[in-house]
């Protein structure tokens, strides 16, 4: 079947399969790889996916609660997180009997739709940066990568650590010269971007920072090799400050 595909579609030059169509296949063949309810991948060398439900269900199921709902801010990090990784996020959304979308995945979506139509920028288009994100100190927690049901507490790894638990501070991704640096929440304090002289070489030029939400140009300094942004205050009634905040960083 795939062979006629390839040789016989008429739209053969834009097909591309996925790794879930055989024995023996998953993570060996196929345009892009998956993984189903997991954490997805670590490979910047092939295209990945990672395939969920809102809930525990792919499709609409009844005796679902809202505890086992992802909330959106976790589906918005979980977003994030796998597109910094070089991954892409395919995220069902089960239809009930009479076709209607049920109300609490409209509201996900819609929630998530209001964050990427400010900060979409940082997401549409880009590519993974020489480092995905950036850890705090403390122990990082281990993910077990895999094509089904591992481990994946991305609430835990950004906003809700547990003791002495390091946390991902700073999400990146890149599109040309501009780096994008996405805090999990609003800073509380400026934003450290450590080793920012080491890692981007601007050839004597200052980079420009700029804020996605507003577009005001940001003061930074210096210090020991890191960069460090300030932030202006916020009005929570404009900002979600526990939404991700997004940097634009052209150098």
């Amino acid at each position: 079947m795939l062979a006629w595909w390839f040789n016989n579609a008429p739209n053969k030059e834009d097909l591309v399969i996925n790794d879930r169509w055989g024995n023996d296949c998953r993570h060996k063949h196929g345009g892009f790889y998956t993984t189903e309810y997991g954490s997805g991948m670590d490979d910047d060398a092939h295209p990945w996916e990672e395939n969920r439900g809102m809930g525990h269900s792919y499709g609409y199921n009844r005796a679902e609660k809202l505890e086992h709902y992802r909330s959106s801010q976790e589906l918005i990090l979980m977003l994030i997180d796998l597109v910094s990784r070089g991954g892409n996020l395919c995220l069902d959304i089960g239809p009930k009997a009479d076709g209607s979308i049920p109300v609490i995945m409209e509201e996900r979506l819609r929630d998530i739709g209001n964050w990427l139509a400010i900060n979409g920028e940082a997401i549409y288009g880009t590519r993974m940066w020489d480092l995905p994100c950036q850890w705090s100190a403390g122990e990082k927690p281990t993910n077990e990568r895999g094509e089904y049901m591992t481990g994946f507490n991305i609430l835990q790894e950004t906003v809700n650590p547990a003791p002495n638990q390091a946390v991902k501070e700073v999400f990146f991704t890149s599109k040309g010269d501009v780096l994008y640096a996405i805090t999990p929440t609003y800073p509380v304090e400026e934003v450290r971007i450590k080793q920012f002289d080491k890692l981007i070489h601007t050839d004597g030029q200052k980079p420009m920072i700029t804020s996605i939400a507003d577009g005001k140009i940001l003061n930074y300094r210096v210090e020991n090799d890191d960069l460090l942004i300030e932030v202006p205050n916020i009005d929570p009634n404009q900002i979600d400050p526990k939404q991700p905040f997004v940097l634009k960083i052209n150098h």
